[in-house]
């Protein structure tokens, strides 16, 4: 609450929603989760996906939520439906960022860049 954030305490929170925490939990059963980076995410999938690879030297300003997490999201619920999703999906690249280097992408294949 110190930060003007809200309160932080899970007691403290009234929950509203189509479903219950526990509905909630069940559904998110099994889904990864954590920090991953998203080019580790979808290897081995028709996803491919560059960002801007940082160095010890470097700050870290990479983002992890925002797009590449939402994209990590949406995949999740579509396995959920069908386990087949990542390998039925056409080849895909797609950039994030001050991404600098080659985009494997061959002709026919959709590039997609998000700032």
């Amino acid at each position: 609450m110190n930060a003007g954030l809200g309160r932080s305490t899970l007691t403290q929170i009234d929950i509203t929603g189509d479903i219950s925490l526990e509905q909630a939990r069940e559904r998110g059963r099994g889904f990864k989760k954590g920090l991953i980076r998203v080019e580790d995410y979808f290897r081995d999938t028709n996803i491919k996906t560059y960002c801007r690879n940082m160095t010890d030297n470097e700050s870290c300003d990479y983002c992890w939520g925002g797009c590449p997490g939402a994209l990590e999201e949406a995949i999740e619920i579509l396995r959920c439906f069908d386990a087949g999703t990542d390998h039925k999906m056409p080849p895909l690249h797609l950039v994030f960022g001050a991404y600098k280097g080659p985009i494997n992408a061959k002709p026919g294949e959709k590039s997609h860049f998000h700032w």
